[in-house]
Formats: structure tokens, sequence, C-alpha cells
């Protein structure tokens, strides 16, 4: 009974680590998105309406293409109509990505991406990386194909890909998060099942003391269970990056 408590204890706390540390920025439109806490993302001071890239012929690491990149707006260049990525090599422009394809990727190795996707002769997919600098109105780097695989990668810097508040007025105050509410939640069910399980000890079993607390023996073995826990995780780690080593 012991240990199916640590087992309950233990997947409450994982899955609040996971909603309270996880990371999403829900997309708004093509160049906005909004994270838990209420604050947005959004490159569309960057963009330009005019039909034309904001940036332009950019070169790749050393494939020898170029690139041409706008936020938020579509452009045309070359034989790249209605895009949002053009792809130039050998002088011939290809669709690397249009603004209806926009959507929010994170991963935890490059952090968050605007990722599009466009297909002509084949599927190609560009993956924006934004990342946030206070002091940079936007500067655009571009690493481009590292395997001939269509995927190409750009690395945007600015001031606008940092978090700020929302001003558009879609929403009153932010609200909770996810993982707030949640953790709320368990706060509330712990406190409840306190009070009631010292009720009940005391009203019916007639316990006096410590002994009116409810499950007593788990919470004085818990210290040592979830030391023991850490130490196998941490001796299961170090024996498998030992075996990764060999």
């Amino acid at each position: 009974m012991t240990h199916y408590s640590l087992f309950c204890l233990l997947f409450v706390v994982s899955l609040l680590t996971e909603r309270c540390y996880g990371f999403t920025c829900v997309k708004v439109n093509s160049c906005k998105c909004k994270l838990d806490d209420g604050t947005v993302i959004d490159l569309s001071p960057l963009g330009l309406t005019s039909g034309n890239p904001k940036y332009k012929d950019v070169p790749d690491a050393g494939a020898g293409d170029v690139f041409s990149y706008n936020p938020c707006y579509s452009f045309t260049e070359n034989a790249c109509n209605d895009v949002s990525v053009c792809q130039i090599r050998n002088g011939a422009g290809f669709s690397a990505g249009t603004q209806d394809s926009a959507r929010f990727q994170y991963d935890e190795q490059n952090g968050l991406a605007l990722v599009y996707s466009a297909t002509s002769d084949v599927l190609r997919t560009t993956y924006t990386y934004l990342q946030c600098e206070p002091d940079q109105e936007g500067a655009l780097n571009v690493l481009g194909e590292i395997v001939a695989d269509g995927n190409y990668y750009l690395y945007l810097a600015s001031k606008y890909a940092c978090p700020t508040k929302d001003t558009s007025g879609s929403s009153g105050g932010g609200g909770l998060s996810g993982g707030s509410i949640l953790l709320i939640i368990v706060v509330v069910l712990l406190f409840v099942y306190l009070i009631g399980g010292l009720a009940f000890q005391t009203a019916v079993k007639k316990a006096e003391g410590t002994d009116r607390i409810p499950n007593l023996g788990f919470w004085v073995t818990l210290p040592g269970l979830i030391k023991e826990g850490f130490s196998f995780t941490f001796n299961t780690a170090k024996l498998k990056a030992g075996y990764s080593s060999i």
C-alpha cells in the first residue's frame, strides 16, 4: 500500500512538472502565437506588406543557395508566387513555404520555430528558429539544407521574437495557465484529504496525538522512499552513460 501511494504521488508530481514547465505557444495567426502565461510572440512589425521580402537573397552557409523570407505576409520573387520563403538554386526559384502553412513548433535543442512548408516538385519545409534578442531589430542567418532532405533552417534574431504583453484586447488579463490550475486542484485535494482524514481518525477511530494523521506510516517513510527513488534513477542513468561510452 505504501509503495502504491508513493507511485501515485510521483505520478502527480511528474504530471505537474510537465504541465508547469512544458513550453507551448498556440498559433493566433501566421506570425503570432500565445504562451500559457498570456504573453505573445508577434513578428508582424518585421513583415513587409509591399509584396517584397523583408530579407532578400540571403546566402546559406555553404550549399550555394540563397533564400528570401518575409514574416507574416506573402511575397513574389522569381518563380515563387505568394510565398513566405523562396529558395533560389542556380537561378531557379522554388517555394520553400507559404503563409497559410505556418505553424509554431518547439524543441528543447533549438527552441521555438515558425515552420513553413510547400510542395511544387517536392515537399520543402523551412524551420525559422526564433531567437529573442531585445536589442536587435531583426537579423536573419541562413543555415540552409544540412542534408539533401528538403528541410531548410533559418535563424531569426529579433526583439520581436521575445514574449510581450498581449495588447490586442482579446483577453482580459491572461488568466491562469493549465499548470497553475492543476496545481491548485492538487493542493485543494491534499487539504481536503488531510482535514477529512484527521476528522475521521479523531471521531471514528478515537485516535489521539500523531495517530490522528491519516496514513501516518506512509508520511514517515516518504523521505526515505524518495531518497531511494532518486538514488535508483541516478544509478540507472549513470549505468546507461557507461554503456554508451563503450
